[in-house]
C-alpha cells in the first residue's frame, strides 16, 4: 500500500511545468558575488589551504590562461603508468623535466608561454611556478636558474610592489602567483635577499584588498592572492614589517 494512494507514472506531466521551464529560461544571469573575503577569514582559521585546490589552480593558470600546449609538454614528464613505478623511472622522468624547464628559461630569466601557443602577458605567472619546481630542490645548478627568475621579477617591480609591471586584466593573477614563488623559495633560506622585494609584494597585495578582504577578482587569481597572505603570515610577515 502506498502513502497518499500514489502510484507512479513515469509519464506524469506536473501542470505549469513548461511555464516554469519557460521562466527560468528567461530569468537574467546573476553575477557571482565576491567570496575572496570569506577565504580569507577560513584561512586565518584554518592556517591550511586543500591540497587539490591548489593544485587545480596551478593546472588551471597552464590550461585556461597560458597555454594548453605547455601544460601538455610540462605533464607528459610526469604521468607514469602502473608499469613504470620504479624508483629509477621516477628519477629519470623528474630529471627530463628540470632538465626541460631550464632548456625552456629565456636569457633574460623569466619563461615565456609565447613559446608554446600561450598568451605573452601570464609570462610573470609561467615564471613563478617554474620557479616553485625548480628551488623545491636543493641543488645548485636548479638554484642559479630560479635566482636568475627571481632577478628578472625584481627587475620588472613596480615601486608600489607589483610583479604585473604591464598592466593588464591578469596583473593581480600575474602578481599572486609571482609573489607565492618568492615566498617558497625564501622559505628554503637559501635567498635571503628576496626579504626587501617579498615585503613590498605583500603589501601591495594586502593594499588591493576591499572592505570585505577580498579583491573583487576571479576565484582563480583570489586564491592565489589569499594562499600568498596565508604563507606570508606563516613566515611572521608581520613580525618583519611586511
Amino acid at each position: 500500500m502506498t502513502r497518499n494512494n500514489f502510484k507512479k507514472n513515469d509519464d506524469l506531466e506536473l501542470p505549469g511545468y513548461e511555464d516554469v521551464l519557460t521562466l527560468l529560461r528567461s530569468a537574467p544571469e546573476t553575477k557571482w558575488r565576491d567570496i575572496s573575503g570569506d577565504v580569507m577569514v577560513k584561512i586565518k582559521r584554518r592556517k591550511a589551504v586543500n591540497t587539490f585546490v591548489l593544485r587545480f589552480a596551478v593546472a588551471a593558470v597552464f590550461i585556461i590562461v597560458i597555454g594548453t600546449p605547455f601544460f601538455i609538454h610540462f605533464s607528459s614528464f610526469t604521468q607514469s603508468g602502473a608499469e613504470e613505478q620504479k624508483v629509477e623511472v621516477a628519477e629519470s622522468r623528474m630529471q627530463s623535466t628540470l632538465e626541460f624547464l631550464i632548456a625552456s628559461q629565456e636569457i633574460d630569466g623569466m619563461w615565456s608561454p609565447e613559446r608554446w601557443g600561450g598568451s605573452a602577458q601570464y609570462a610573470t605567472a609561467v615564471t613563478g611556478i617554474a620557479m616553485m619546481s625548480l628551488a623545491s630542490l636543493d641543488d645548485a645548478n636548479l638554484d642559479n636558474s630560479a635566482a636568475l627568475a627571481a632577478a628578472a621579477l625584481r627587475a620588472s617591480q613596480t615601486t608600489g610592489g607589483n610583479f604585473a609591471s604591464v598592466s593588464s586584466e591578469a596583473s593581480l593573477l600575474n602578481h599572486a602567483v609571482a609573489t607565492v614563488a618568492m615566498l617558497q623559495i625564501y622559505s628554503t633560506g637559501r635567498f635571503p635577499e628576496l626579504f626587501t622585494v617579498l615585503d613590498g609584494a605583500v603589501n601591495y597585495i594586502r593594499s588591493r584588498q576591499n572592505a570585505a578582504g577580498g579583491w573583487s577578482e576571479g576565484y582563480g587569481a583570489s586564491l592565489w592572492l589569499a594562499h600568498a597572505l596565508s604563507l606570508a603570515s606563516d613566515a611572521g610577515w608581520q613580525d618583519k614589517g611586511g
